[in-house]
């Protein structure tokens, strides 16, 4: 069986020759950007050069003057790294994962999670300088190889249960409960943990008590009972403050700002103690990853909402935060562009160098519930559910299911006689049904299509949706 490191390597690699096969560069460029950071960051500025050999291609193609061979050329020497990362990464037992001292205990040194070199120097990257830390596993789960976020979700997975649970978190969250006298609302008591190598979804209709808890957790306004803590996030002798700076906060609304794109994150970077050659590196290497690079120049009116919404992420990353909270973020992106967010959501949340733990709020439920690994679901300041999806269907009294279809419910009715599915809740697409838990689900999604056949163009299971909290009748309504 092939080391843990090296399958994260092969994935990378054939994740990287799918993407040239099929044309798609910057995508090839934007996946050696995450394989050389998390296994071999020794290649970052040899990385770095060549994109800014694609940038210079893309600028003279536009003007007609590119080379009629260069693509092939960048293309080739992106596998020649590849394969150069690869065979830097290929002996596990040279490598071992440091915990990151900024998600530990106070005592623990200053550092950024890495894969380094048993016996050999630190590679020089454009992180601060770090020291040794504390072990992590030195493997990730055996199995199948699983896609790049599978196993780097199941690394930290095994990462947070060997380790006392304390030293994993960022946030902890014990019975916190707020009231609001004048507007009469109340956030009811609620605990919960934010850990490494992982991503908090908040989902509640509007006036749940979302904006209230990532008030809470920004320290902008303090429970009436309960705490909020943050373990690895506070160093002895500190003061608020100083935590606050290691939070990173993007909110629905960002405020508008001055100058341009590059400027105010060099300016970002610059306050938090990047200068110099390692600035400008910062910079530059997230404006490529993360799509900017094209708009460095460019002021705030002079960008869309999505694209002011990538900004905020990338100058709250040139901050280095600890904790990285975001307020409905996907609620000024299109379909294409929330997938790439959410893509790019669980790349920060898993990474091996600098992982941040995230929460997010939004409205999109089923595109977050894709990405979370644990959910907060939030109604009228009551906390209906707090942990893993998969925690959700073993409390589950019965299978549901949401059906797309434009039958009125008398038809629907009608043919579901005899069967054993139930309509509960009837809305704008369609309806929810619920079958007994001893229904197989193939068994009752082959059953819907042979009753309804084009007259339904949707099933989803919600058996272990946090959609269910929101059907308005569920079998225990009905006692």
């Amino acid at each position: 069986m092939e080391a843990p490191a090296q399958r994260l390597a092969f994935s990378y690699r054939d994740n990287i020759a799918d993407s040239i096969a099929e044309n798609r560069i910057n995508e090839a460029l934007s996946t050696l950007q995450d394989f050389v950071s998390n296994l071999a960051p020794d290649f970052k500025s040899s990385v770095l050069l060549l994109r800014r050999r694609y940038s210079q291609f893309r600028e003279d193609k536009l003007k007609n003057i590119a080379a009629p061979n260069e693509a092939d050329l960048i293309s080739a020497r992106i596998l020649e790294m590849v394969g150069e990362a690869e065979r830097q990464s290929a002996v596990t037992s040279k490598y071992t994962v440091t915990a990151p001292a900024n998600l530990l205990q106070n005592s623990a040194p200053k550092t950024s999670l890495r894969v380094v070199r048993t016996n050999d120097a630190l590679p020089r990257n454009f992180s601060e300088p770090s020291t040794t830390a504390p072990t992590a596993p030195k493997t990730m789960p055996s199995g199948q190889m699983g896609t790049i976020d599978e196993q780097l979700r199941g690394y930290w997975e095994q990462y947070r249960a060997s380790l006392d649970p304390e030293r994993t978190v960022a946030c902890a969250c014990h019975k916190v409960a707020k009231r609001f006298r004048k507007s009469r609302f109340s956030l009811e008591e609620l605990s919960f943990d934010l850990r490494t190598g992982q991503i908090t979804g908040v989902v509640g209709r509007n006036a749940s008590g979302k904006t209230t808890l990532l008030r809470m957790l920004l320290g902008e306004i303090v429970p009436d009972s309960g705490y909020v803590r943050y373990p690895a996030l506070t160093q002895a002798g500190e003061r608020w403050p100083d935590v606050k700076r290691r939070i990173g906060y993007i909110p629905q609304f960002p405020d508008r700002w001055g100058g341009r794109v590059k400027t105010n994150l060099h300016f970002v970077a610059r306050i938090h103690g990047s200068r110099g050659e390692r600035n400008r590196n910062l910079v530059e290497w997230h404006l490529h990853r993360y799509g900017l690079s094209e708009y460095q120049y460019s002021t705030w009116s002079e960008l869309s909402g999505g694209f002011r919404t990538r900004y905020e992420l990338v100058r709250a990353l040139i901050s280095r935060p600890r904790l990285l909270i975001l307020d409905e973020p996907l609620a000024s992106l299109d379909v294409v562009a929330r997938q790439e967010f959410l893509k790019n959501l669980r790349v920060i949340a898993y990474s091996l160098e600098e992982p941040v733990p995230i929460v997010v709020t939004s409205q999109h439920l089923y595109e977050i519930e894709a990405i979370a690994d644990q959910m907060i679901v939030l109604d009228d300041g009551k906390c209906l559910f707090c942990g893993s999806l998969g925690e959700i269907e073993k409390k589950s009294t019965g299978r549901l299911y949401e059906l797309n279809t434009k039958l009125p419910k008398r038809l629907m009715e009608e043919r579901l006689q005899g069967t054993r599915i139930t309509i509960l809740e009837t809305n704008s697409d369609g309806y929810v049904v619920e079958t007994p838990t001893d229904v197989q689900g193939l068994d009752t999604m082959k059953l819907l299509v042979a009753t309804f056949e084009n007259q339904l163009f949707g099933i989803r299971d919600i058996t272990s949706s946090s959609r269910r909290f929101f059907v308005s009748q569920t079998s225990q309504d009905r006692g």
